[in-house]
């Protein structure tokens, strides 16, 4: 058994093509920050996080997030990645200070 393959598409949500798994996002308050889907994935995958149901987007712009209750330090949110089939996805993050793209397993491993 290939030990890179995990399971993929088992009756999970699906929306045009695509599957949904769930991965949660923690933000540190008041930081502002950008994630970007590279365009030669755009037509492949899509992200979203939220507390108040399922956007999928290209981006999310985050403004800088204020904590409930005052004064935590991170907030997270429910959410994740829709993708028309398993892999190594990389997401593009801006903050004030720098840019990186980063790798993220999605049903198979990274290299």
């Amino acid at each position: 058994m290939d030990e890179d393959v995990r399971p993929w598409g088992d009756g999970g949500a699906q929306y045009q093509g695509l599957h949904f798994v769930k991965v949660w996002i923690a933000l540190k308050t008041g930081t502002k920050m950008e994630i970007l889907v590279p365009p030669d994935m755009q037509d492949k995958m899509r992200i979203g996080w939220s507390n108040d149901g399922y956007r999928l987007a290209n981006e999310l712009k985050v403004s800088g997030c204020e904590s409930n209750p005052a004064g935590a330090q991170w907030v997270a949110y429910p959410g994740g990645f829709w993708l028309k089939e398993a892999g190594c996805v990389p997401l593009t993050i801006t903050t004030d200070t720098t840019t990186e793209t980063i790798h993220v397993p999605i049903g198979k491993s990274c290299p």
